[in-house]
């Protein structure tokens, strides 16, 4: 563990650093060039403490929880879910574990991994209970292959993006992996119009760009996702109530406010964000507090983050004025190398009983799931097997999928794998 030097964001220590750096910011603006109309380009000194911040990421290791709590809190959660992020260059892994409510109201633990080696992204369930027909289950992607429609599938990292910092948000998106990168510059590229002005010693950025959510709910095969829907046990009722959210969304101008504060006497790292829609609704508000100076990377990097949402996570309709989920980030543990024993290709074939679900070979995009199925055998051998007589053999199983199915909006293809694991319920919307 690296030494860490704790601060407040108040802190009296760093007023004056503020100051100055604000005065001599101020001046870096009026040097900069203008580009389209309505916006500005970052100081060039900002940017280099954004790039700096985003290299001392190239090895990097955090455990953190999530704790969520408002009046559309999901059904499923019960207690604080707890993460293990591990990066190593443009490779990525994300291990995550909770306690969940089924919709019979039964608890249960799991455990649902994620990673990247560089050219397959890997989306495992590894628990698994013979006494219980509970088997592991591992599938495989090639995120440069366009034919997969389960590239939509959902990946979420959450501290990062709170702490101003982006990650790959899809299976997809691994296809460009670049490592962490700024949450500043990624979205500065995007950006349409971007001003910059400075608020009490915080520099200002406020930039508008595509909405991702309705960007990608725009993507969505309505035909295919209306199919997917009705195959669930929650009957038509609950499916046309989701079709409708989804119509919403995508009839939504794709445009989203970014603005961030930006504090100078911590390498202008992101202490406050706001997201609002096209028609200036909030969606979320993020805090970052608790602040801790890495001395070894240079970098500042906060202990908590509180994210205030105005509408559901996922979905940019049913704005509320007040607000309706708070996401709370601790962490608990930082280090700028990765565990050894971090496994950025997952295997599972030391589990007998396990399904393998391959999506990547010239084979499985020939078949009308786009997978090949094998299951391991007692002595690890990768058996072939046939998919309409997997489905039967498949027990419910619950885990993170949980998770990733509250307002489903970008998740069509990740249904069709669910329906593989014979889910007999899906959650309903909170």
């Amino acid at each position: 563990m690296l030494k860490m030097q704790h601060s407040s964001r108040h802190s009296p220590g760093s007023r004056f650093v503020r100051w100055f750096a604000a005065l001599g910011l101020a001046t870096g603006i009026c040097q900069t060039t203008h580009g389209a109309a309505g916006q500005i380009d970052l100081p060039p000194n900002v940017r280099l403490r954004l790039e700096a911040q985003v290299s001392a990421f190239s090895t990097f290791h955090a455990e953190y929880t999530e704790t969520l709590k408002g009046d559309r809190v999901p059904e499923w959660y019960v207690s604080p879910l707890q993460y293990s992020l591990a990066l190593n260059g443009k490779k990525f892994y994300l291990r995550t574990h909770g306690s969940y409510r089924d919709p019979s109201g039964s608890r249960f633990s799991a455990t649902h991994e994620d990673a990247f080696d560089g050219r397959y992204f890997y989306y495992g369930d590894p628990d698994q209970d013979a006494k219980d027909q509970k088997a592991a289950m591992l599938r495989i992607h090639a995120p440069d292959m366009e034919t997969d429609p389960q590239r939509a599938t959902l990946v979420f990292s959450r501290y990062p993006e709170a702490a101003g910092f982006y990650l790959p948000q899809t299976i997809g998106e691994f296809a460009s992996m670049q490592g962490i990168q700024s949450l500043v510059l990624v979205y500065e590229k995007q950006s349409e119009a971007t001003t910059i002005d400075i608020r009490e010693g915080l520099l200002r950025v406020s930039l508008r760009i595509p909405d991702p959510l309705i960007v990608r709910a725009q993507e969505i095969d309505l035909a295919r996702r209306r199919k997917d829907l009705m195959r669930t046990k929650n009957g038509k009722e609950w499916a046309e109530q989701e079709l409708r959210k989804l119509r919403e969304t995508r009839a939504l101008p794709p445009v989203r406010t970014v603005t961030f504060l930006l504090d100078p006497a911590r390498g202008y790292a992101v202490v406050e964000r706001t997201d609002r829609s096209s028609n200036g609704n909030m969606f979320v508000q993020v805090q970052c507090e608790d602040w801790q100076h890495f001395e070894a990377a240079d970098i500042w990097l906060p202990g908590r983050c509180v994210e205030v949402y105005y509408a559901d996570r996922l979905s940019m309709t049913e704005f509320s004025d007040k607000p309706v989920l708070t996401a709370t980030y601790k962490v608990t543990r930082v280090q700028f190398q990765p565990p050894r024993d971090t496994s950025y290709a997952l295997d599972y074939s030391d589990k007998p009983g396990s399904y393998l679900f391959d999506r990547t070979s010239s084979e499985a995009q020939k078949m009308p799931d786009h997978e090949l199925v094998y299951r391991v055998s007692a002595d690890g051998a990768k058996l072939r097997q046939q998919t309409h007589k997997v489905r039967p053999q498949m027990r419910v199983k619950q885990a993170l999928l949980l998770f990733l199915v509250i307002n489903v909006v970008a998740v069509g293809g990740y249904i069709a794998f669910k329906r593989k694991r014979q889910m007999t319920h899906e959650p309903r919307q909170p």
